[in-house]
């Protein structure tokens, strides 16, 4: 499982090896996914209920046309200036974009500016700040399709957590195993922000020297209504890694989150979740993939529905190519509601979905 802190230690803690290239400090990633699924129960609206990504019940999708630019820093100077641009295409790209950016585009397949920001690297690195649009830190998960094991996104990440911010982030590591962020930011989501007051991200993230275990904590604060400074939204967010056999690996990710004033008749909301994964390496990088979760929204501010939802997962990581790196991820999903929700005018009892994708990385 790579997740976004997986992601910041690797880039800022981790040794880097010479390179030879004539520009080892740019990088062009290049990607795409495919997938198709099936739902086994009537085709009714042709739509999965509390999916976002694999949204649609039966037949295939573009999910992902990707492409990431980035210059990273090598932490030899005082002073370094690098960045990243992210654009991703495809059916993905609608529930990606940030209110006030890319939005608009009534096709199916769409464009999205996932990250596009400029980092500064001050005293040989030991401080980092980020400027523009980045991803969370929160959860487990990431938008990028090589960066998951899983086909499909776990209830968390779609509807728990934010996708991506606006802002400013300044990120400190402390010897190889700390690393503090704290970030200014427009909220959850936001380009062009809907108020006139900023959000609050703060977070903290431990790794063991061996790599054995990680964890993390995340806590983002701040209000996040239209034309509304007074109302806060807070999400607290953890995580943690731990490898639990040379082949099998286990992740915990746990949210809490409550808005003021944010139900139809004023008053308060909250939800909350938990998603446990297990990962288990056959040999030679084929992972068997299994993800259990909870998700309470019980005042119906994140789903629209005032309801608890129970999801598990059983699929599979396969590489069938090393460059291009192509990669087969299967699984099945059974998605069980507590109780019989309303969803577009009928009772929802639960789904199970099959769900292929093939991800390509160039």
């Amino acid at each position: 499982m790579i997740t976004p802190i997986a992601f910041l230690l690797s880039s800022l803690l981790a040794p880097q090896e010479p390179e030879e290239a004539p520009n080892p400090d740019w990088s062009v990633l290049g990607w795409a996914e495919l997938s198709f699924g099936w739902r086994f129960a009537p085709d009714e609206g042709g739509k999965n209920a509390f999916r976002l990504f694999d949204d649609r019940a039966r037949g295939g999708r573009v999910n992902q046309l990707g492409l990431t630019v980035e210059r990273t820093l090598p932490g030899e100077s005082e002073f370094e200036l690098g960045g990243r641009a992210t654009l991703i295409g495809g059916t993905d790209a609608r529930f990606l974009h940030a209110r006030g950016i890319a939005t608009g585009q009534e096709a199916n397949l769409q464009w999205d500016p996932y990250e596009i920001h400029l980092t500064a690297g001050l005293f040989s690195g030991t401080l980092q700040a980020r400027l523009g649009r980045f991803a969370t830190i929160h959860g487990a998960e990431s938008a990028p399709a090589y960066a998951n094991h899983h086909a499909s996104r776990s209830l968390l990440y779609n509807y728990a957590q934010p996708f991506t911010h606006m802002g400013l982030q300044l990120l400190y590591p402390l010897a190889a195993e700390w690393l503090f962020s704290y970030a200014l930011v427009n909220g959850w989501d936001n380009w062009n922000d809907n108020n006139d007051a900023f959000s609050h991200l703060l977070g903290a993230s431990w790794s063991e020297e061996s790599g054995k275990s990680s964890a993390a904590l995340n806590v983002i604060t701040g209000p996040e209504q239209d034309s509304d400074t007074s109302n806060l939204r807070t999400l607290v967010d953890v995580l943690y890694r731990m490898r639990l056999s040379q082949r099998l690996n286990s992740v915990v990710n746990a949210d809490y989150g409550w808005e003021e004033g944010i139900t139809a008749g004023g008053g308060d909301a909250a939800w909350w979740g938990v998603a446990s994964y297990l990962e288990y390496d056959f040999g030679a990088e084929h992972l068997g993939v299994f993800r259990a979760e909870y998700f309470n929204d019980q005042d119906g501010v994140r789903t629209g529905v005032d309801t608890a939802l129970w999801a598990f997962t059983a699929g599979a990581d396969l590489p069938l190519l090393g460059d291009p790196v192509l990669r087969l991820q299967p699984e099945l999903r059974w998605d069980l509601p507590s109780g019989t929700p309303v969803v577009n005018g009928e009772r929802f009892h639960g789904q199970l979905t099959a769900l292929c994708a093939l991800v390509i990385v160039f």
